[in-house]
């Protein structure tokens, strides 16, 4: 998707649809200038249309923290072993609450854990944590 079919999509989100325009997925930065994109309405219009949402470039903590609590699919970023240590954290996080965010209940052997297990397979290897790879 382009900018405007982007835009497009983040006006439908305001009252929570999510036109498919044709497309696989959404590929896109947290904010368009001023304008946020990725929201917590964005995120769940674009799952009830199937559309997995990937966020890009998210090169800071705080920002991939919120993020993973919005329920993306799916974060670029630059840094690599930071992405994953925050994962770890808050994967250890939210397995102790039992919930993700303050919606979304946790599941073993959910995404994330499948990409924590990739990416160690890949050599990446963080500070230790709990992250429960049950793939």
């Amino acid at each position: 998707m382009g900018p405007h079919a982007v835009a497009v999509c983040r006006a439908a989100a305001t009252i929570g649809l999510m036109p498919r325009l044709g497309a696989d997925c959404l590929q896109v930065p947290t904010h368009r200038g001023p304008v946020p994109i990725v929201t917590e309405r964005f995120v769940a219009a674009a799952h009830r249309a199937h559309l997995p949402v990937y966020v890009w470039t998210i090169n800071d903590e705080p920002t991939i923290e919120r993020l993973l609590d919005l329920g993306v699919d799916g974060i670029m970023t630059d840094r690599l072993r930071l992405l994953l240590n925050v994962l770890r954290r808050w994967r250890q996080a939210t397995t102790e609450t039992g919930m993700r965010g303050s919606r979304q209940p946790v599941q073993a052997g959910d995404r994330w854990d499948r990409r924590c297990v990739l990416l160690e397979r890949l050599g990446i290897q963080p500070a230790p944590a709990a992250c429960s790879c049950a793939v």
